[in-house]
């Protein structure tokens, strides 16, 4: 939250996060920049749009399931 939308690629970049996803980030939030700044209102269909892009974000930043110990594994 204190950062700019040009600050946070370098944050993810330095997080290793995909091209592909910082792309996506960068893209939406320029995005919420101009509706914040500069009054635009998107049509129904780029909202949706906007809103696949946030569920593609999320779900390729994801923490990745910690290996199950083979305990873990025989209990189940």
């Amino acid at each position: 939250m204190e950062r700019t939308s040009g600050e946070v690629p370098g944050v993810l970049e330095q997080a290793r996060t995909p091209g592909p996803t910082i792309e996506g980030t960068s893209d939406l939030l320029s995005l919420a920049d101009r509706v914040k700044f500069a009054g635009e209102r998107p049509d129904p269909e780029n909202c949706r749009r906007a809103i696949d892009s946030v569920y593609e974000i999320v779900d390729a930043t994801k923490p990745a399931d910690e290996p199950q110990t083979v305990e873990e594994r025989g209990a189940a």
